[in-house]
């Protein structure tokens, strides 16, 4: 069938297969940037990128899930001034104008200062005024600081004399009003240099009516369009051009997880026409318009996202850009890290934004398209995305992009093939053929119930051009997971730069322990950075030219707060204990530990405790000391010394305590690569490893990352085979929006067990995997159900006033270890998606309540937002409740069982979770509901804690008093 989509002509089609392969819909998208620009200001785009203070070489493992392309751990203790200029060469290199520091004052004319101390050539660095909140007094003398500390800065940016300025903050119509006096006093001000202003454009009501009309609601009025041809009016009056985000981002309840940033009749029908007509008016000649493209947004710590579908994301916005044709572009953002929005080069994304980029800025400046400096034109300009992971019921969506860059070929195509975790072949995809001088992307989706029987999906690209006939393997696999997940990022590979091998060789082969050991070569042209082991998409090894661990036993420890105390200065040590090392890991915003003196037995540390921020170091001894029972002493000033067997650690993985009642230590075992090495600068190198997994079933690949950014991949393979039993599961399909069976081998679906052992102090151990252990008072980090409680004043209104910490106690009763909660603060934290948000589940648990007061279960909300997003349960009157939050814009639905939950006696709860009814038990007897709803985020959930009212959840409610001695999730119906 065919079908049009908005103004993107793409051309979707549904091919049936024969029995055994694969179904799939593919779709063409030939989208046009080269739009006439009439009335532009400026004769060019210009091009600036925020830059947030995460450096490129700063260590971001086991935080975020990509890391800089570029980065170097070689500097980091180098000063600021170091990673900042390697970040410009880095830009340059993008064919960027500059940066834009976004919000930071200091960081602005520190970077300023940089600039000129180097003597930067060919490089611009625009303002960026955050406006998030309303502005006071003091936002104005910054502004006006950072406007006069520019002025004589060669390197800002200026048109005609005047510094180029860009809005970035809230749409609040207050807000734009509250500026509309800021900047007619900033330009009256005579100590002020001249400037221009481009403001954000507040659309919101017209948005508001939009969705309103989509839903079947009254139709968009003629007053709401002239009330916003009003608002643009009276901002261009006051403000130097307006700049807004062309496409909104929608959710289908029934469809995909992530938002999906669509081509609408909002920007086609409404905006851009309003735009064009003003902008062609006599009185707003010279008037300047902006955009903040961006190519998805990704928190996985807070599990909300905008998903990157490939590079469709940021295409769709650019088409829509192209017909602004905009005179500043802002890349939304250029490192940020923690949201993944990035447009810096990073190891998932290589240079593929920046091709895009590239061919972007050559049609809105209306030239000629030019291949990149350096690149090799005998190899398509194509680009191939995959998802790093899926949960069986989401769509597998692959992408081939092909970049026209003014070369051409007489014949090109391309066919996909799809491999196994063994590296067997499931399918070819038909050929596909391209024009190099035309923008055209060919998207696959398929059903991912189909890929069950799959631990992973690898690919292959055979190209054919002119005659010659060339295969590419160097890509990611897709990670194929029964029930849950929680890593949305997509690999995207430009074919340019794939870096060849001259040799390799790869194995990982299982040992008995459950341990696999690794052996691998590899070896080519260009000098490397790095060569990793990857395992499930994460860095578990990497080969280090200064062996640092070498026959050493190494640590990574976290220092985590509940509240704000500041910095503390402190001592490290182990006694008796010969050539130990302590070191900072110098990671990024809210991270600041730091060594200082070596006094022998003891160094002196120092953290500055925060709320969501965290102290990482890393320590280390050598193996044979492990043999004596080696402890290591921390001490910081006005808090009890505490001191942790190594030896123990060692054994279990992991352990945590708390130094007082506000500071958690948190002490890991180095079974991932817990640092980044410095650059391997040779072009070879050799493995031979074992390595602990962290999860059930290890998926592994060799990576090589060269110094110029090229990346080699292997196929990734699986190194455990799933079990031969296999069990009925019925999910919800996000492609066909309806139950669908699959069978799924059993021991891929998750069984997660409380092991109630106090060995891992405030851990508590599971049966099925470490990513699934329980936090006793959480870790007090981004997205956290409890993070707030003790930081912010709405938060404190719902802490017991004699609240004294917040893990529940190891004890033990009836001679078995359990946990007790005294009813004033105390929780369990759960692992992101432990109560999956859309596969099938049945969660139960045992408890014995010391109280008949109502109090908290389970819940899934966060004091940030006051916001549920999953299943919730209380005690109310001696009846267990539940509410359900689900897609439907975080629809709340009520669940009252009738069912009794007494005080005093041991209760076993259970609740089911299937496609079509939520069941509720207690001791056996049980109530039943339809329902047959997905929850509304993949989030946080706790146990005990968190008594913040939200919908259906009263008032009133008490922290759980009392013990829990069981605690099971299992990811599917669990048949009686």
């Amino acid at each position: 069938m065919r079908k049009i989509v908005g103004a993107l002509l793409a051309v979707i089609s549904f091919w049936q297969l024969s029995a055994g392969e694969l179904h799939y819909f593919r779709q063409v998208d030939t989208p046009q940037w080269r739009i006439p620009r009439p009335g532009r200001t400026f004769k060019k785009v210009k091009i600036f990128a925020e830059r947030q203070p995460y450096k490129p070489n700063q260590n971001f493992q086991m935080r975020f899930i990509d890391r800089p392309l570029f980065a170097d751990s070689s500097i980091r203790k180098e000063l600021e001034k170091q990673g900042f200029l390697k970040d410009v060469e880095v830009v340059k290199m993008s064919g960027y104008d500059g940066f834009a520091t976004i919000a930071y004052d200091s960081l602005h004319i520190q970077h300023l200062r940089f600039l000129k101390e180097a003597n930067v050539k060919d490089y611009e660095h625009a303002i960026v005024f955050g406006t998030e909140g309303m502005l006071k007094e003091k936002d104005y003398q910054a502004w006006k600081k950072r406007l006069i500390a520019s002025a004589d800065s060669p390197h800002i940016a200026k048109y005609q004399g005047r510094i180029i300025c860009v809005n970035y903050g809230s749409p609040d119509p207050r807000l734009i009003a509250s500026l509309a006096e800021f900047i007619p006093r900033l330009h009256a001000d005579k100590e002020v240099p001249p400037f221009l202003f481009i403001s954000d454009l507040s659309f919101l009501s017209l948005y508001n009516a939009f969705n309103r009309q989509q839903s079947g609601g009254a139709p968009i009025s003629k007053s709401e369009i002239e009330d916003f041809r009003r608002q643009l009016r009276e901002q261009l009056q006051v403000f130097d051009g307006v700049q807004l985000r062309v496409h909104e981002i929608y959710r289908r309840y029934n469809g995909e997880y992530p938002r999906h940033m669509l081509p609408t009749a909002l920007y086609e029908d409404y905006l851009l026409p309003i735009l064009k007509e003003e902008y062609a008016k006599p009185e707003h000649k010279g008037k300047l318009i902006g955009l903040y493209p961006r190519h998805g947004y990704y928190n996985h710590m807070r599990g909300t996202l905008t998903g990157e579908y490939g590079t469709e994301s940021l295409r769709t916005y650019l088409t829509g850009a192209a017909k602004m044709a905009p005179d500043v572009i802002m890349l939304f953002e250029w490192n940020e890290a923690n949201e993944n929005t990035h447009f810096q080069p990073t190891v998932a994304n290589g240079r593929s934004l920046e091709r895009i980029m590239h061919y972007a800025r050559k049609c809105f400046d209306d030239e000629d398209p030019t291949p990149r400096p350096g690149d090799d034109v005998t190899i398509p300009n194509m680009i191939f995305s995959v998802p790093q992971q899926l949960r069986v019921g989401e769509i597998l969506h692959i992408e081939l992009l092909n970049v026209p860059d003014g070369t051409a070929s007489e014949d090109l195509s391309a066919v996909v093939s799809l491999y196994d975790d063994k590296y067997r072949k499931i399918m070819d995809l038909p050929a596909e053929k391209f024009d190099r001088k035309e923008l055209r992307a060919v998207t696959w989706r398929f059903p991912a119930e189909q890929l069950a029987p799959y631990q992973a999906v690898n690919y292959m690209l055979t190209v054919t051009e002119n005659g010659k006939t060339v295969r590419y393997q160097s890509f990611d696999a897709t990670k194929i997971a029964a029930s849950s997940h929680v890593r949305y990022k997509y690999t995207r590979t430009a074919l340019r730069e794939i870096l060849k091998p001259e040799k390799f060789h790869f194995t990982a082969e299982r040992n008995i322990d459950g341990t696999y050991t690794v052996n691998a070569e590899f070896s080519g042209s260009e000098e490397l950075a790095s060569l990793e082991v990857v395992d499930s998409h994460i860095e578990v090894y990497s080969l280090d030219r200064n062996k640092e661990f070498e026959n050493r036993a190494a640590f990574r420890g976290y220092l985590t707060a509940n509240e704000m105390i500041g910095s503390l200065s402190g001592r490290f040590s182990f006694p008796g204990v010969k050539d130990w090392k302590v070191r900072s890991l110098n990671g990024c915003m809210m991270e600041s530990f730091s060594t200082g003196v070596n006094l022998g037995s003891k160094i002196v540390v120092s953290n500055y405790f925060q709320p969501e921020g965290r102290g990482n170091f890393i320590i280390s001894l050598p193996l044979n000391e492990m043999n004596k029972n080696p402890k290591f002493k921390v001490e910081f000033r006005k808090q009890p010394g505490v001191e942790i067997d190594l030896a123990k650690v060692w054994k279990e993985g992991k352990f945590a305590l708390y130094i007082g009642k506000n500071i958690r230590l948190e002490l890991y075992r180095a079974d991932r690569l817990w640092d980044y090495p410095h650059h391997l600068n040779a072009s070879s190198g050799s493995i031979k490893t074992v390595i602990r997994p962290a999860e059930k079933h290890p998926l592994v690949h060799l990576r090589a990352v060269s110094k110029s950014g090229k990346i080699f991949r292997t196929p990734s393979v699986s190194v455990r085979n799933a079990g031969e039993k296999v069990e009925k599961m019925s999910i919800w399909s996000e492609h066909y929006k309806k139950p669908v069976d699959i069978f799924m081998a059993s021991d891929r679906i998750p069984d997660i067990k409380a092991v109630f052992d106090p060995g891992k102090g405030l851990f508590m151990g599971n049966s099925e995997s470490p990513y699934w252990d329980f936090m006793l008072g959480g870790g007090h980090t981004a997205g956290e159900t409890m993070q707030e409680s003790i930081k912010t004043a709405i938060a404190k209104k719902y802490l017991p006033a004699d609240f004294t910490v917040p893990y529940p106690e190891w004890v033990k009763k009836d001679g078995q270890d359990m946990l007790r909660f005294d009813g004033k603060g105390n929780y369990l934290l759960m692992a992101r998606d432990l109560i999956p948000r859309s596969s099938p589940f049945t969660l139960s648990f045992e408890i014995l309540r010391e109280s008949d007061a109502n109090e908290v279960l389970i819940r899934s909300c966060t004091f940030e937002s006051g916001r549920s997003y999953n299943l919730e349960l209380f005690i109310e009157n001696s009846e267990l409740k539940g509410v359900y939050h689900d897609t439907r814009y975080y629809k709340a639905t009520p669940f009252f069982t009738g069912l009794q939950v007494p005080a005093g006696v041991w209760t076993k709860i259970t609740v089911t979770k299937s496609v079509d009814q939520l069941i509720f038990d207690v001791d056996g007897k049980s109530k039943a509901f339809d329902f047959n709803q997905r929850a509304a985020m993949t989030g946080i959930s706790s146990f005990g804690g968190a008594i913040l009212p939200t919908r259906h959840v009263p008032a009133g409610l008490n922290f759980f008093k009392g013990y829990l001695r069981s605690f099971r999730v299992k990811h599917n119906v669990e048949n009686k």
